[in-house]
């Protein structure tokens, strides 16, 4: 069975999955992209894989059956159809992330309030000047602090916040793409650094000075030449996953299991009880003063 075939069922699967929203095993479908791909050399099935995934953990935040999470759903959904659409031979680097940019801007006003929607209007020249800020302070952290007690996660935070609320433009969404990934792949990092250091951690820990040192010259290149940007994030970003996905063919899955928080309704009898409780509690105490 060729690759693409392989790509072809994985990507399937994604859909399937999404068309039941069954988030749990979409999310598994995605991690099977990147995987299968990125073993198999190929950059750009990688990123498609990688972008989905990312996707998909924001659906995660949308509770069930809400009108946001079926709008989240059909959007990726027809991402999908695009990208099954793309001759999937060719190069497709600069078409998803040109596919991810849209599906980003036409879905940002659902992660904001009403007032929010109100009062805030796209803003390039702020969204650059907070994006130079958080690369600036990035690089500083990673070149001067102990990296066992550093986090991306706090700059990925920040720069979703600009682009959801001010827009977004896709080198920065490769941007943040790149970042998640290099966090992901530093969570293992950061629990390997804390064993009795012996030379397989020795060569891991090199292997991930490798990918800092390339990362911050990434970063500089996002600051300094936005047109040669996206090739070299991307060839990154390739590299950043099939490190992930080595990491978890050592170590497994290190974080816990993605999942939608479900409210759960109390019967009225119920309530009508706890009510009671509380009442007595509250005579005794006001009986003890």
């Amino acid at each position: 069975m060729s690759f693409i075939q392989v790509f072809e069922d994985d990507i399937e699967a994604v859909q399937r999955a999404l068309s039941k929203n069954d988030l749990k095993n979409a999310n598994i479908f995605c991690n099977r992209i990147i995987s299968d791909a990125s073993f198999s050399n190929k950059k750009d099935h990688t990123i498609i894989g990688a972008i989905l995934k990312d996707l998909i953990v924001d659906a995660f935040s949308y509770e069930d059956n809400s009108k946001e999470l079926s709008i989240i759903i059909k959007n990726v959904t027809e991402i999908i159809k695009k990208i099954k659409n793309s001759s999937i031979e060719l190069e497709i680097n600069h078409l998803i992330w040109e596919i991810y940019h849209e599906y980003f801007e036409s879905t940002r006003s659902l992660h904001l309030i009403q007032y929010e929607k109100d009062l805030y209007s796209p803003n390039r020249a702020f969204v650059e000047a907070i994006t130079k800020f958080s690369l600036e302070f990035l690089i500083n952290d990673l070149e001067f602090i102990d990296y066992r007690i550093l986090s991306p996660y706090g700059v990925v935070n920040e720069l979703s916040r600009i682009y959801t609320m001010f827009g977004s433009t896709i080198e920065n969404l490769c941007l943040k793409t790149l970042l998640t990934y290099f966090g992901r792949y530093f969570d293992y990092i950061k629990i390997i650094a804390k064993e009795p250091s012996d030379l397989s951690n020795k060569k891991i820990e090199d292997e991930f000075k490798d990918l800092k040192n390339d990362l911050i010259n990434v970063i500089k290149i996002y600051l300094d030449d936005k047109e040669v940007f996206l090739k070299e994030a991307s060839n990154l970003l390739f590299r950043i996953c099939l490190e992930w996905r080595k990491m978890f063919i050592r170590f497994m899955e290190i974080s816990p299991p993605l999942k939608r928080e479900k409210l759960i309704e109390l019967p009225e009898k119920a309530k009508e009880k706890i009510r009671e409780i509380a009442s007595k509690v509250t005579k005794k105490e006001m009986m003890k003063e």
